[in-house]
């Protein structure tokens, strides 16, 4: 992984901003994807102290399972299993904290170690 992040940083121009998400109209949505609601949540921290703006996609702030469909009437907010809106302020305070990611002097580690990624938890405390 940290190849992939590393050709990013020599391929983009300097001060470009990407836009990371776990997941769009063309993909399942990613809480379906994953075996744990803790799972889901580490994700969603790799997601938030990535180098770039982070997208929440169309009521991915509730955990949903279900994959709207664009092409029918179809409810995004059907599927409102787990609120992760508390724990999203969290980490939004925490990358405005530490400086956010992968920016100078703020070395990552995508082992779980990273600035902040230490003061998460499965109980979001």
């Amino acid at each position: 992984m940290m190849a992939l992040v590393n050709f990013q940083e020599s391929e983009y121009p300097a001060g470009y901003v990407k836009l990371r998400c776990l997941e769009n109209h063309d993909q399942p949505r990613f809480a379906s994807r994953v075996d744990s609601d803790e799972a889901l949540r580490n994700w969603l921290a790799l997601l938030y102290f990535e180098k770039g703006t982070t997208l929440l996609y169309s009521g991915q702030e509730y955990a949903p399972r279900h994959r709207v469909d664009l092409f029918n009437a179809d409810d995004a907010y059907c599927d409102m299993r787990l609120d992760l809106q508390p724990y999203l302020k969290q980490l939004r305070q925490m990358k405005r904290t530490v400086g956010g990611g992968m920016q100078e002097g703020v070395p990552p580690d995508y082992m779980g170690r990273g600035p902040g990624c230490t003061a998460l938890s499965s109980s979001g405390r």
